[in-house]
């Protein structure tokens, strides 16, 4: 991935991630890069953070998945949780994120076809 050809879409200090766009073999992608807290930094001493520990739960569980693929999981593209910056890649979903797409569908049902 060239990191020149990036767009970085959101970062969140709070979760520590931060998400861009860009080309992965010909196909466009996302890439989640877990930016390391200063607890991360500083050692093993209190152990990996919750967020690293969320990407590499994230990471093995869609490899699992995409084992038999199907069209409506995303597909893994590579994901690397042993060196710095720790990173999925998955392929680009246009319609958002599930959360999203959930939530839009709920607001149409309960506010039927009127935009608010």
């Amino acid at each position: 991935m060239d990191p020149q050809s990036c767009q970085l879409l959101c970062k969140n200090s709070e979760t520590g991630k931060a998400f861009f766009k860009g080309n992965f073999r010909g196909e466009i992608s996302i890439t989640k890069i877990l930016v390391l807290s200063d607890d991360d930094q500083r050692g093993i001493e209190n152990g990996p953070s919750k967020s690293y520990k969320d990407l590499i739960k994230e990471a093995y569980f869609l490899r699992r998945l995409n084992v038999s693929p199907h069209p409506n999981i995303l597909r893994v593209f590579a994901f690397d949780t042993c060196t710095k910056p720790y990173h999925i890649i998955t392929e680009y979903a246009d319609k958002g994120t599930l959360l999203q797409y959930l939530q839009d569908a709920r607001v149409l049902a309960v506010h039927g076809n009127q935009q608010i």
